[in-house]
């Protein structure tokens, strides 16, 4: 047996491909680096933060512990499990099937196992990553409260990989069983969109349990937490989580029954097994079906659109290219179907907008201040992904788009027509339903909207000059625009922006409580600054059309 590939795939080659992302780290992804490390320190500060204090809540009270810890570890070993096992039945889609090496890697001379082995522990670094990290801050801060010693930490680190190795093994053959019996087309994206819908659902429920009470006094009359202590056993019938809930207790003092950890090593490797077993025989089935492209057909539809083309064509060059976006946008599944997880976001945001103690108060005023800035925020995002990448779609094809009898001003000013109505629709409907759910007088709400909508239309503007400033044609997914240099510029912008409306708008309403910032003057020249400034990306954009040396 010629050990030197099997060696080779499983650690020479994910060794290199570190070194050389290391290598390849320039200063532009330095920072956006050092921007997402920060985001990421200060979220997991405030989760050990808001856990310290609720165990502080639960020591206080008599059998505090003994009542709520057990079901609290059943509870976070089934959420870890189930979130692990549907994050990675999607990317195991990604890993398994579309990965760009796995050509080469099937033509090399390495057994099917080798392969199956390093793509599960592709899945299992990319899905069990963050896991680990958000559930570190809560048992660092049950250790710190209990005072418990080495072995704790260890057993936490050990069960938390069994249960993880168990979980991304049950999403790897959920995956490759999908592969092989329903259509490979679209199944990404349709489990994205059903993922992030459960998402917003558990959170909106969970949101109705009152979890703002955990940092009163009285945290123990939570719904939640009281019916944990009305069931001091029922932590044994919540599935991998009772496996994950009798490794951990045992080192926190509530147990004298140890072996939870070797039993879940032992359901780690068996699991693991089986998933490679399955993999030989379904893994290839999967594959050669995803590399099956769909016989071509000609549709009356089609040749509708190809009518309507030719007919706005001859009607000028700036709605042949209004026409061409259209036809983008429904016959590529990867944008259209992305449009549907917005939805979801819309609906959450204005779910918790509701829960919010503002109503009739003294502080309506600055909530509808804050409102505007999140929703110009929210619709700030939405460009980065949708609006910014409008002008790199064409990918290395964009010398026939710049070979067309239209002005780089025409092909500017279309991009920002065919993509600012959206947007503003969207922040439209946002900012008066927000307004209607926290009961606005009439002249908030007019302000809100007029406001809200100036300031969306700026940020969309300022997303589609910027991506013509910062085009990137090599590219293999359009998803890498978004995260590149420009984008990263245009987020910095969008978010300095809004930061500073925000700045003196509330500014002026502190000094004003009862009246709009209608005529702010300090309003006013923050947005005609950030509108002279986007008139100048609009030029640099033009100019950057005009040299042709960036096309090659």
């Amino acid at each position: 047996m010629n050990l030197k590939p099997i060696v080779l795939i499983l650690f020479w080659l994910p060794l290199r491909q570190l070194v050389n992302r290391i290598r390849r780290t320039r200063v532009d992804d330095a920072l956006k680096f050092i921007a997402l490390g920060g985001f990421v320190s200060g979220v997991l500060w405030a989760e050990y933060a808001f856990f310290q204090r609720f165990f502080e809540l639960l020591g206080r009270t008599p059998m505090g512990f003994i009542l709520v810890l057990p079901n609290a570890f059943s509870i976070m070993g089934s959420i870890l499990f189930g979130f692990l096992a549907y994050s990675s039945v999607i990317t195991a889609l990604t890993s398994y099937y579309q990965s760009d090496d796995l050509r080469f890697l099937i033509a090399s001379p390495a057994p099917l196992w080798t392969i199956l082995l390093s793509r599960w522990f592709d899945v299992a670094f990319r899905t069990g990553a963050t896991l680990f990290g958000l559930c570190l801050p809560p048992m660092i801060a049950l250790g710190v409260k209990l005072n418990l010693g080495v072995g704790y930490y260890g057993a936490f680190l050990l069960s938390a990989a069994a249960l993880t190795a168990a979980g991304v093994s049950a999403g790897v053959v959920a995956s490759m069983a999908m592969m092989s019996i329903f259509p490979a087309r679209r199944l990404h994206q349709t489990l994205s969109i059903l993922g992030l819908c459960i998402a917003v659902a558990a959170i909106g429920g969970m949101r109705f349990l009152h979890l703002e009470t955990l940092w009163s006094e009285d945290a123990l009359a939570n719904p939640l937490l009281v019916f944990l202590r009305q069931q001091p056993e029922g932590w044994m019938k919540y599935g991998p989580g009772s496996l994950f809930s009798r490794a951990m207790l045992p080192y926190v003092g509530f147990s004298n029954q140890r072996g939870g950890v070797e039993i879940a090593a032992l359901v780690a490797g068996f699991s693991v097994a089986a998933a490679l077993l399955t993999g030989r025989v379904l893994f290839m089935r999967g594959w050669w079906k995803a590399q099956q492209q769909a016989d071509p057909q000609t549709r009356r539809g089609a040749l509708l659109s190809e009518r309507f083309w030719g007919r706005c064509l001859h009607r000028g060059p700036g709605l042949a290219l209004m026409a061409r976006d259209g036809l983008l946008l429904r016959r590529d599944p990867s944008i259209w179907t992305q449009l549907f997880m917005m939805i979801p976001l819309v609906a959450m945001y204005l779910v918790n907008l509701s829960f919010l103690p503002v109503r009739q108060s003294d502080f309506a005023p600055l909530m509808a201040v804050a409102n505007v800035g999140l929703i110009a925020l929210l619709v700030a995002v939405i460009g980065a992904r949708f609006v910014f990448p409008s002008a790199s779609r064409e990918g290395r094809a964009v010398w026939i788009v710049a070979a067309a009898p239209a002005s780089p001003w025409l092909r500017m000013v279309q991009q920002v027509l065919f993509s600012a109505p959206p947007a503003l629709l969207v922040a439209i409907a946002m900012l008066y339903g927000s307004c209607l759910i926290l009961h606005l007088t009439p002249a908030w709400t007019l302000w809100s909207m007029a406001a809200g909508g100036l300031i969306t239309l700026q940020v969309i503007f300022l997303a589609a000059f910027l991506g013509f400033c910062f085009p990137m044609y090599n590219h293999r997914h359009l998803l890498e625009v978004s995260l590149g240099k420009g984008a990263f510029l245009y987020m910095a912008a969008a978010v300095l922006e809004i930061g500073g409306f925000l700045w003196f708008a509330i500014r002026f309403v502190l000094n004003h409580p009862a009246d709009p910032p209608v005529a702010a003057p300090s309003v006013l020249a923050w947005l005609v600054l950030w509108a002279a400034l986007t008139a100048a990306a609009a030029g640099f954009g033009v100019k950057r059309i005009r040299s042709y040396e960036w096309i090659a």
